[in-house]
């Protein structure tokens, strides 16, 4: 069992949080404030799940779940999501709902802190991210054209670091 909260309020306990495999693509990753991307094919973007320019972290967390991107564009966080999503938002552990309201658990809120880190590198926020996302049960990768850069290879442009 998978211990999630929001910060500043009650621990909310999820019973079975089904573990999500998914990816992040270096190309479209709208890591907000980040200028340490190499990869990145679009500039600009504003922070939010979804954008005409790429998605953040949670972003593509959502899609791998099955919600299209129109349910995602401009909105910052899965609590922001259409209603009609909640159930496969909490089942993963990204939302809880309080008195028919989804909110952001703390996996969704540390997320989108590390995503829109403008003092870390790319480096720093890939390992951040695959550690809080993989201690949640979900398994996190990074790529480029389709190829896995993260965790088993090294990141151009960036620094090592981490924990």
């Amino acid at each position: 069992m998978f211990i999630l909260k929001k910060m500043n309020t009650p621990q909310i306990e999820f019973a079975s949080v089904k573990p999500l495999k998914f990816s992040v693509d270096l190309a479209t990753w709208d890591s907000y404030g980040n200028t340490h991307n190499p990869y990145r094919t679009c500039e600009g973007g504003v922070p939010s799940l979804a954008s005409e320019c790429g998605m953040c972290c949670l972003g593509f967390a959502c899609a791998a779940m099955g919600i299209p991107s129109s349910e995602m564009d401009m909105r910052g966080m899965p609590e922001n999501v259409d209603a009609s999503q909640s159930e496969v938002l909490e089942l993963y552990g990204l939302v809880y709902t309080e008195r028919d309201e989804m909110h952001d658990t703390s996996l969704s809120e540390q997320a989108a802190i590390i995503n829109d880190n403008c003092e870390s590198s790319l480096a720093v926020k890939m390992q951040d991210l695959h550690k809080l996302f993989g201690e949640s049960g979900h398994s996190l990768t990074f790529t480029n054209g389709g190829k896995q850069v993260y965790p088993e290879l090294s990141v151009v442009g960036g620094e090592e670091g981490g924990e």
